[in-house]
């Protein structure tokens, strides 16, 4: 008789739980997995030019690398990355097929428009190259005029002084032609980097025209970007991964945490933690941006296994650091930035280093 108001509470938790869960989904559409498509409208300020925390990233920690950028969303950083840092190869991950696609769109866009760019600046230069070839070959002619037989000379110079004539006004002719089509050459150029701009809004429009390094070790610079960035739909989580598997030199981790802790508990986090070290060269890094505990109270109503999760939970972002240390085996572990300046409001965290 004594347990059965516990009973009788115990349903009325599920019964409250279950009817928060219900009015939460009639009030909103959300995202499970916080595969959020208009992520980087908010996350990012409009009168920025590149996400903020690119602010806090190391070139030494991408350049010539091979890297991994785990829940991507529309792989505004990932392609960033590779712009501003020359990795030697990004790949981008997400369980979202719909932001992949939007991934590999805006890649093709910033490639396409960038090569555009680049043809078009090639084009000009030769074609001033050929006028100024054309321009070396009227001096020559006059220098032949020079000879020794001084008499013929002037007795020609009628005739060479009209052929000259002739010869020069077509010359002209021809560099107001190659002027004219330098200068749609380089309209076309503006045009391309205003395209540009549009095509990812306020976001990293730069990115179209950001020049990579031609120092990096097999000259990384000059491949294309399409050679070194690839996007595919993958839930991390669920793919299975062996001591055979370092591929990787770096790892991202960006606001990744919590939608695997929810979805997944803490056993689902201790195999996110452990996959990244077995992906993981030797010597190889892991850039980690967990959320904040108090925002995975936000969003536990997202599905019933985040709501069941949510509750079972032991693992808090606090003790993080004990996991990745004790549990998974990465030697050091450094704050890069205690909070990310410029930063949108709810977007401020602390990014950390791990060294395998």
């Amino acid at each position: 008789m004594e347990n059965r108001p516990n009973k009788n509470k115990r349903k009325d938790e599920g019964k409250n739980s279950s009817s928060q869960l219900t009015e939460y989904k009639k009030k909103r559409f959300f995202y499970v997995y916080g595969n959020y498509h208009s992520y980087y409208n908010y996350r990012i300020d409009q009168a920025l030019d590149e996400d903020p925390r690119m602010k806090v990233l190391r070139k030494e920690w991408f350049e010539g690398k091979n890297c991994l950028d785990i829940g991507c969303n529309e792989g505004f950083i990932t392609i960033s990355i590779a712009q501003k840092f020359a990795c030697k190869s990004i790949v981008g991950i997400d369980i979202d097929d719909r932001l992949i696609g939007k991934a590999r769109s805006h890649l093709k866009t910033i490639a396409g428009v960038k090569e555009a760019i680049e043809r078009n600046k090639q084009s000009a230069e030769e074609k001033c190259k050929v006028n100024a070839d054309e321009g070396e070959d009227i001096n020559l002619r006059e220098q032949s005029y020079e000879g020794d037989d001084r008499i013929n000379e002037l007795e020609s110079l009628d005739r060479r002084e009209q052929s000259y004539e002739d010869d020069h006004r077509e010359n002209r002719f021809q560099v107001i032609g190659s002027m004219k089509q330098f200068s749609k050459v380089e309209e076309s150029t503006n045009n391309s980097e205003i395209i540009c701009k549009k095509s990812v809004r306020d976001r990293i429009s730069v990115l179209s025209r950001d020049c990579v390094s031609d120092n990096v070790e097999g000259r990384v610079g000059d491949q294309c970007l399409l050679e070194r960035v690839c996007f595919r739909t993958e839930n991390f989580i669920q793919e299975s991964y062996s001591e055979f598997d370092a591929m990787y030199d770096t790892v991202l981790c960006l606001s990744v945490t919590k939608w695997v802790h929810l979805n997944w508990g803490d056993t689902g986090l201790i195999d996110l933690f452990a996959k990244i070290w077995q992906v993981l060269r030797p010597g190889g890094i892991l850039i980690l941006e967990p959320q904040p505990w108090k925002s995975y109270g936000k969003m536990h109503l997202v599905s019933e296994a985040a709501a069941e999760n949510f509750h079972n939970i032991i693992y808090r972002p606090h003790t993080f650091r004990d996991i990745l240390l004790d549990k998974i085996g990465f030697r050091s572990m450094e704050r890069i930035s205690a909070h990310v300046p410029d930063s949108t409001a709810g977007f401020n965290r602390p990014i950390y280093m791990l060294e395998k």
